[in-house]
């Protein structure tokens, strides 16, 4: 039965799976293809307080300093060209040739041999054989 405001359950985890990396891929054309993304990139806050801080008993004096401090010298976005941003855009986007490679594949294979080994030295039966 349906209830309300709950998620259907995963019958199909392949297919769910595969539903999230085509949502991720489409996120990542957006960005990908776009001409400009300085209007995509989010600057340095102003306030760096923590969420909840005024909530609970907490230290937080150095969030009230000049947040400068806190992280390396930024880029300054507006002066960027459009080679620079293509550029700058490289450090957020992994292209999705990964996913088709061998060398993946083979490696993705390697490790779920290794996972399905199991060590039968603590004397544990193994349900799976």
């Amino acid at each position: 039965p349906k209830v309300k405001g709950y998620p259907e359950p995963i019958l199909d985890y392949g297919q769910a799976r595969d539903r999230r990396a085509k949502r991720i891929d489409d996120l990542r054309h957006h960005i990908i293809h776009a001409t400009d993304i300085k209007p995509l990139l989010t600057r340095m806050p102003k306030d760096v307080t923590p969420f909840g801080a005024d909530l609970f008993a907490s230290d937080v004096n150095w969030a009230q300093q000049d947040t400068d401090s806190l992280f390396p010298a930024a880029l300054d976005l507006d002066d960027l060209d459009k080679q620079q941003s293509k550029v700058l855009r490289t450090w957020f986007v992994t292209h999705g040739n990964w996913l088709e490679n061998p060398k993946r594949q083979t490696v993705a294979r390697q490790k779920n041999r290794q996972k399905r080994k199991a060590k039968q030295t603590d004397g544990q039966l193994s349900l799976l054989g």
